[in-house]
């Protein structure tokens, strides 16, 4: 898994990149030295367990993909079922093309199998 995470890491633009349990747990992480791991996991649990809540009073599917768009970057989650897929980006990144990857990763570490969380 860390191998893919590292291979991610190597398009221009990406910051680091970690998988994290729906309550913040870091599975595994490959994080530049500018971020901290325990801060981006316990903000990305936060993040989703609010957005599945609004989902599930709405009534709709769970989340597939969120982008979370900041001044200094973007972080996107990835959903993987029962962990999350988190990539930290510069602000200047083509998110577009970056999905794409993405997506590519995660699909990767689905085929590693299903984590025990």
């Amino acid at each position: 898994m860390r191998e893919v995470l590292k291979e991610l890491n190597t398009l221009p633009g990406i910051k680091g990149s970690l998988v994290v349990t729906p309550d913040g747990i870091v599975v595994a992480s490959e994080l530049s030295s500018e971020l901290d791991e325990d801060t981006t996991a316990a903000l990305v649990g936060n993040v989703v367990t609010q957005t599945t809540r609004l989902l599930d009073a709405g009534r709709y599917e769970e989340m597939d993909r969120m982008v979370l768009t900041a001044s200094r970057g973007k972080i996107v989650i990835q959903n993987l079922t029962n962990c999350q897929l988190v990539v930290v980006t510069n602000q200047f990144i083509n998110i577009d093309l970056t999905v794409l990857e993405i997506t590519s990763a995660a699909i990767k570490i689905r085929e590693l199998g299903r984590l025990s969380v």
